[in-house]
């Protein structure tokens, strides 16, 4: 009788001592007890933790809305066709905790689709490049130098505007090749080379990569 009062007053202490919001589990490999914290409050209870490292790794695939929530403040992502990224729509996490989204006039420059393009029709501006998963395009000036074109040159009026032709490369099919030209923060696996073009839209868009990251290469057909 005075062991059976010794546990029951034992297991009330337990009780009493456990703190709240702690929950403590039973176990069946001998352990003894688990004790699960609650998660904090401004965290959600269930869900998949964003990833980790870079702040890129918090982008979302697509597109956040303007003024959703977003979880990595000074995070900076980009989204849309136009290979220059200062012409791409911009999406801020701000310390708000959500998306502020900045486009800039060059964003409408690439055409919403790979459609909407048709290889050696007209187009306004040679300093344009577009990738879509079909392939990408360049508007070139057959006039130009070759040495003056690129993908790199902003849109910031140091390359003048001048109206040229489109051409378009078929997206790469060797395995590993992601649909476009990788950015900066895409890692890889397997080591691999993809050409988007590089000849046909003299633009350097030949990536490599060593099993851990991209890296552009030099192209072949490179003045």
């Amino acid at each position: 009788m005075q062991l059976r009062a010794l546990i029951v007053a034992g297991t009330l202490l337990f009780a009493c001592t456990t703190s709240p919001g702690i929950v403590a589990t039973s176990s069946t490999d001998g352990a003894g007890p688990r004790f699960h914290p609650p998660p904090p409050a401004d965290e959600p209870s269930s869900g998949p933790l964003p990833p980790q490292g870079e702040a890129e790794a918090a982008c979302p695939s697509d597109a956040p809305k303007d003024g959703t929530f977003c979880d990595a403040p000074s995070t900076v992502c980009y989204y849309g066709p136009d290979l220059r990224d200062v012409c791409r729509d911009q999406f801020e996490c701000m310390g708000t905790h959500t998306w502020l989204k900045t486009t800039p006039d060059c964003a409408n420059d690439c055409p919403a689709s790979r459609d909407a393009i048709q290889n050696f029709t007209t187009c306004p501006d040679s300093r344009v490049a577009c990738t879509y998963d079909e392939g990408t395009c360049a508007c070139i000036d057959d006039g130009l130098d070759p040495g003056d074109a690129g993908a790199d040159d902003g849109g910031d009026g140091s390359v003048p505007a001048r109206p040229g032709n489109w051409r378009c490369a078929p997206a790469p099919k060797q395995l590993g090749c992601p649909k476009t030209p990788p950015r900066g923060y895409q890692i890889c696996v397997k080591p691999v080379t993809c050409d988007y073009g590089a000849c046909e839209l003299r633009l350097p868009l030949i990536w490599t990569c060593d099993g851990s990251s991209w890296e552009r290469t030099a192209s072949p057909c490179d003045p």
